[in-house]
């Protein structure tokens, strides 16, 4: 059973809380059943039967509008579930959030999910970079603690 974060101010969202109850069902059936990159393998029979309604895929669309992107006929992409289930950016060094990259990249939607992130993807090289840039601080902040003591020292 996958485990992940839920936003529970969705009800005070304008959009959300305008939906017909049916409407919500279906974008909750969604953000339940997507996989961990915020793909959905479309399967319109499955979806109608769990929760008892009568939606094409087109009607879906039309429901869902901007909050989706149909990457084939047969995947659909929840355009902000990486942004809200990884909000610092991906992690290349993480295992789990290597399988988003690896998941999003084999849909070709990696720069789509992307957008808007400072750092979307922390690669080894950047952290190696992060570690170097504290490594300077350190020695910024030794050498001003030395000047610092010997200002007090010799005066």
């Amino acid at each position: 059973m996958a485990k992940r974060f839920t936003d529970s101010d969705k009800w005070k969202d304008a959009w959300f809380s305008e939906l017909k109850q049916e409407d919500k069902l279906l974008w909750l059936y969604l953000l339940d059943e997507c996989n961990h990159a915020g793909i959905w393998k479309v399967n319109m029979r499955f979806l109608n039967f769990a929760i008892g309604s009568s939606y094409t895929l087109d009607s879906l669309i039309k429901v869902l509008g901007s909050r989706i992107y149909l990457i084939s006929n047969e995947y659909l992409l929840i355009e902000k579930w990486v942004h809200f289930q990884y909000p610092n950016g991906l992690n290349e060094k993480s295992k789990p959030q290597k399988a988003v990259i690896d998941m999003l990249l084999k849909f070709n939607v990696l720069d789509r999910v992307t957008k808007g992130y400072d750092n979307p993807i922390l690669t080894s090289q950047d952290k190696d970079k992060d570690k170097d840039k504290d490594m300077d601080k350190d020695k910024d902040n030794k050498k001003l603690l030395v000047e610092e003591v010997w200002s007090v020292t010799t005066a």
